[in-house]
């Protein structure tokens, strides 16, 4: 797959951040889309599977691994600078556009990455509404 990596989702500094539910009901809608059996539900803002497990994987290793794999969202952590980076692509008026999201981390690197993948995946959500 060619394409450039043209375009930064920087975190809170630039505007970009949403609530936690913002974020999963996104996710949710491009695990969905990419073929998992995921469903939000707006009364209590949750998100489960076919078997009504809750779904979060902004707290579920397991959740955030599938949403990744799925979705094949790149993962890239960097201990030195305790940064988690993602990369993934969308699709934009017909255009394959490379992004990445970044996430900083004091001490939780796992939380961390699993909320990186997770804003990676509201990028995709949002493309595809």
């Amino acid at each position: 797959m060619n394409f450039k990596m043209d375009e930064k989702i920087l975190p809170v500094g630039n505007k970009v951040m949403m609530t936690d539910r913002e974020l999963l009901e996104l996710a949710a809608e491009a695990a969905k889309n990419a073929g998992m059996d995921i469903e939000f539900d707006n009364d209590c803002g949750k998100a489960f599977d076919r078997q009504a497990h809750e779904w979060n994987p902004l707290t579920n290793d397991g959740d955030a691994l599938r949403l990744a794999v799925k979705l094949g969202i790149e993962v890239l952590p960097d201990r030195e600078i305790s940064e988690v980076q993602t990369a993934f692509c969308i699709r934009r008026n017909g255009r394959l556009i490379g992004l990445n999201t970044f996430e900083k981390f004091a001490t939780d690197e796992i939380a961390a990455t699993r909320r990186a993948v997770v804003r990676a995946a509201a990028e995709i959500g949002k493309s595809i509404l």
